[in-house]
C-alpha cells in the first residue's frame, strides 16, 4: 500500500478527482505531486513515486476531452497495442507505459526500467485496474 500522507493536502486541493495507484511493483518510499497547465485553462497533475533502490514511476492525469492525448486518435510515433483497463480503452507501450481514460480523466502511467522490476503488459494492466480514489 502506498502512503500518500506527504501529498494529502495537494490531493484534496486538486481541481478534479482522479484515482491513484494502490500499489506499484516496488516499495514506494517517496511521493511528490506537481500541477501543470496545458491548453487555455486546463490543469493536469504529475505524481512521482520513488523507491529505496532507485526505482521510479510517474503518473500524469488530465481531465478534458482534448487533453494530453486522445485514445481514439491512436497517432503515436511508437509501437503500441490497444488494450482495455477495467473496460476502458487504453494503450500499452512496451517500455513500461500504459495510457487509458476513465470517467473523463486521462491517465498516463510510466514505470521506469530498473533491475528490481519485471513488467509485463498484464502486470501493468493489473496495476492500473488497482487504482483507487484519492
Amino acid at each position: 500500500m502506498i502512503n500518500y500522507s506527504s501529498i494529502d493536502g495537494k490531493l484534496k486541493k486538486s481541481e478534479f478527482s482522479f484515482k491513484v495507484p494502490s500499489d506499484l511493483p516496488f516499495s514506494v518510499s517517496g511521493v511528490e505531486m506537481n500541477s501543470f497547465n496545458y491548453g487555455k485553462d486546463h490543469k493536469g497533475y504529475s505524481l512521482s513515486f520513488t523507491g529505496d533502490a532507485g526505482e521510479m514511476a510517474e503518473l500524469t492525469v488530465g481531465n478534458v476531452e482534448n487533453s494530453i492525448y486522445k485514445i481514439s486518435d491512436h497517432n503515436f510515433p511508437i509501437e503500441e497495442e490497444l488494450i482495455k483497463v477495467s473496460g476502458n480503452e487504453g494503450i500499452y507501450e512496451e517500455d513500461g507505459v500504459i495510457r487509458w481514460s476513465e470517467d473523463e480523466v486521462n491517465y498516463d502511467l510510466q514505470i521506469y526500467p530498473h533491475e528490481n522490476i519485471t513488467l509485463s503488459k498484464e502486470k501493468l494492466i493489473k496495476i492500473a485496474e488497482g487504482f483507487t480514489s484519492n
